[in-house]
């Protein structure tokens, strides 16, 4: 499994330069080339590409945090309730820290 998530972890951070290089407010020509309509486009964008960096970043956080349980032999266990998280659960979502049961009560908790 650590293969996998090493391979999901080189993605994303191929993903997040990707993104990042569609960011409007990286190119270098960025303050000489606007005018009030690129402007509103461009952090309209801008915005956008914050969006999905903040969205990836954290994605790359779950798959370092798995690969850390890997080495301390705690990868599979719930971080929460200590219980073995379902191998088919870790198949789809090898980064998941936490079983089917926590899962549910933490997303019920979000809801309400």
């Amino acid at each position: 499994m650590e293969e996998k998530l090493q391979q999901k972890l080189a993605e994303l951070e191929a993903e997040l330069k990707s993104v990042e290089a569609q960011d409007p407010y990286n190119r270098d020509s960025y303050a000489d080339e606007n005018t009030q309509d690129d402007d509103a486009a461009e952090r309209e964008d801008h915005t956008r590409v914050n969006a999905l960096e903040d969205s990836l970043k954290e994605k790359i956080q779950k798959v370092e945090a798995a690969l850390d349980r890997c080495k301390k032999g705690k990868y599979g266990l719930c971080v929460s309730c200590g219980a073995k998280i379902d191998q088919a659960r870790l198949d789809i979502l090898p980064e998941a820290d936490l079983c089917i049961s926590c899962s549910n009560k933490e997303q019920s908790f979000e809801l309400s």
